[in-house]
């Protein structure tokens, strides 16, 4: 978390709050009426996830992807990836198991030998000439 908040302070902004996994800061933000910009990050338990959130308080609420730009740089200068997040957590891929379905690699053996499974005998599969 000290990377982060070198980051913080680094963009202009204050820390407010801050414990081993979470802290909260604020941007002051110049317009003609002063808004605040609330920034939070958090350490996701049992994982190597920082979680950001940030909002405008006060004043207009559209920010022109002013807090999204801060908040990417924030995540550069702590060298931090990007992890891409579902919005609403939407299921994206489905898995449809059948009996035929192993689990672990396959092997090339495993896509030549078929299972015939009239007579339960493995057979060799006709390769295209």
């Amino acid at each position: 978390m000290q990377r982060i908040r070198r980051a913080i302070e680094a963009e202009g902004g204050r820390v407010v709050e801050g414990t081993e996994r979470y802290v909260r800061a604020e941007f002051t933000v110049s317009l003609p009426v002063q808004a605040v910009d609330d920034f939070e990050a958090y350490l996701t338990d049992g994982d190597d996830t920082v979680q950001f959130r940030s909002a405008r308080r006060g004043g207009p609420r559209w920010d022109g992807g002013a807090n999204r730009r801060r908040v990417e740089r924030i995540r550069k200068r702590c060298g931090f990836s990007s992890v891409p997040v579902l919005r609403g957590r939407t299921r994206v891929f489905g898995v449809i198991e059948s009996p035929f379905d192993t689990f672990g690699p396959t092997t090339q053996q495993d896509t030549d030998d078929l299972v015939d499974m009239e007579n339960a005998a493995p057979r060799r599969r006709q390769r295209a000439p």
